[in-house]
């Protein structure tokens, strides 16, 4: 099968209305067709008969199914009921409930969404078409058929516990695992692989609880509530390496706001907490960190290294028409800047100090003897990232031509093109990338962290997404090192155009060390591998 939006799956309920025999006829025909094209994967027949505000076409149901879903490995039996049906002129009515069974790759748990949706049907040259949903009533999304159960074997244990009248099985449980959450536990049939459980205590609001931020479909990534208990969970296989930031999506029904405003009665709040039972957060994140994730801690302060300083300056920018804030760090070894050997600048400056701990890395970088002494510009960008990362030429000329001869007056050092890195994350990856492209002059080493190969020419809109890498590949070698990493958790875009600069930039003879690693796009793992990539490029062995 291939992947399949659950909110397209829910093409098949409805509310509303009284009618007679000929109207209900109409409208189960109309949902046996949805459910039967939902089966066949038939795209074209999906777009005909679904609702506006999904897809025009069925392109566009391929590309949010290809874009966001995995694969679906088994439909069936897709099962509704016209509760209520009621014609008004050219439209039908409907209250529909409805059961979607399907069963997703990966996982031995069958699972179903179900509820109950007010659907309007309209007539168009003689086709009817749904047009509107509004969803009403009660709603849970992946419940386990209670033919199933949890994968986890200390849940299983818990289940059975919970089955032979065990009550104080539950309170021990949550005792045991607080602040030791997720659950991890090994795998028999695949060493290199953790069976990781999310869990969730009900609070007896609770009505659907989900995690985000694993490398899995999202729209089977839905808890499951043990049966007699308040344990919400969902378990994933993931690789043992595996590092990532996640959140919980919580919606509860209450009666109040949290400012002690009245609320219509049930009212459903989503919520996003941290997890509770998760004592490992960055930036304002839960953080899942397996046991073999790469551990290269050069962005951990350590007591007796030697710090380096960080100076904040504004400088003038003729190029720009703007001042513009950097952040200047000088190595302590040997004390002096005019003994650096190296440079390395690095776009979004404020997130390169605060978030990749970008001072500490070089401190250790350098006492480890991995890299020599160094000077490193963080060039703050929060204000004007969209336009300064954005294939800008003017700001790419800024940093050769402005910003590079004031770092080497202000240090009195000089520092060759062959030793001077140009780094950036994301967006940043971008930009560092076409600053080596397009000024190798000046830029010879390029550090991109999941690089957004995948963007086009904001200026050029007849050019196609993923430009960069196919403009590299019909102009002549840029001569530059690269170093280039991405997360194999983040989007197939991203991951397949970092694959993709990469064969184009081997294919142009440039000397390229690439990485992935179990990951999402985050300084969570940013942090931990940008020594690895200033190692790759300015280390000793160069």
């Amino acid at each position: 099968m291939n992947a399949v939006s659950a909110c397209l799956v829910l093409l098949i309920l409805g509310e509303v209305g009284k009618t007679d025999a000929g109207c209900r006829s109409i409208l189960e025909d109309r949902y046996r067709a949805v459910s039967a094209a939902i089966v066949a994967e038939d795209l074209e027949a999906i777009a005909a008969m679904g609702y506006r505000s999904f897809a025009a076409s069925a392109e566009d149901l391929r590309s949010i199914w290809q874009a966001n879903f995995q694969m679906v490995a088994e439909y069936g039996p897709v099962a509704f009921e016209l509760v209520d049906v009621m014609e008004t002129g050219n439209d039908l009515v409907a209250v529909v409930d409805r059961r979607i069974f399907f069963r997703f790759e990966g996982t031995t748990e069958q699972q179903f969404e179900q509820g109950r949706s007010r659907d309007r049907w309209t007539r168009t040259d003689g086709h009817w078409r749904l047009v509107n949903r509004e969803e009403i009533g009660e709603r849970t999304h992946g419940q386990v058929l209670p033919d199933a159960g949890p994968v986890s074997p200390r849940l299983r244990q818990l289940q059975s516990a919970i089955e032979r009248g065990q009550s104080q099985a539950i309170p021990e449980f949550w005792a045991e695992v607080s602040g030791k959450c997720p659950l991890v536990e090994p795998l028999s049939d695949e060493p290199s692989q953790r069976l990781v459980t999310f869990l969730w205590r009900d609070d007896a609001a609770t009505e659907q609880v989900e995690v985000r931020g694993v490398p899995d479909d999202p729209s089977c990534n839905h808890f499951g509530r043990l049966p007699e208990s308040d344990v919400w969970y969902k378990s994933v296989r993931l690789p043992s390496d595996s590092r990532f930031i996640y959140v919980l999506i919580v919606r509860r029904r209450i009666a109040h706001s949290e400012d002690g405003e009245a609320l219509r009665e049930g009212t459903l709040v989503e919520t996003y907490p941290l997890d509770p039972l998760n004592p490992l957060v960055f930036n304002a994140g839960s953080v899942l960190e397996l046991p073999d994730a790469p551990r290269d801690m050069w962005h951990v302060a350590r007591e007796k290294v030697p710090r380096g300083r960080v100076e904040r300056h504004r400088i003038e920018s003729k190029r720009l028409g703007e001042t513009r804030s950097i952040r200047v760090y000088v190595s302590s070894r040997q004390g002096d800047p005019s003994m650096a050997t190296a440079l390395a600048v690095f776009l979004d400056g404020e997130d390169s100090e605060d978030l990749m701990s970008l001072p500490t890395v070089c401190d250790n970088l350098v006492a480890d003897g991995k890299i020599s002494p160094l000077v490193a510009v963080l060039v703050d960008s929060h204000g004007t990232r969209g336009k300064d990362l954005n294939f800008n030429d003017s700001f790419i000329d800024f940093l050769a031509d402005e910003l590079i001869p004031w770092v080497s007056k202000h240090c009195g050092a000089h520092f060759q093109p062959d030793r001077t890195v140009i780094g950036g994350l994301s967006l940043g990856g971008l930009a560092a990338t076409y600053a080596g492209c397009q000024r190798p002059d000046t830029f010879r080493n390029v550090l991109s962290q999941s690089g957004a190969f995948w963007r086009r020419r904001p200026d050029r809109s007849d050019l196609p997404e993923g430009w960069l890498p196919g403009e590299i590949a019909k102009g002549s070698s840029p001569k530059v090192r690269f170093y280039l990493e991405v997360g194999r958790f983040e989007s197939p875009s991203m991951v397949e155009n970092n694959r993709r600069m990469r064969d184009v930039l081997i294919a142009k003879g440039c000397k390229v060390h690439y990485s992935e690693y179990h990951g999402g796009h985050d300084h969570v793992n940013w942090r931990v591998s940008v020594g690895k990539g200033l190692i790759a490029l300015l280390g000793e062995q160069q």
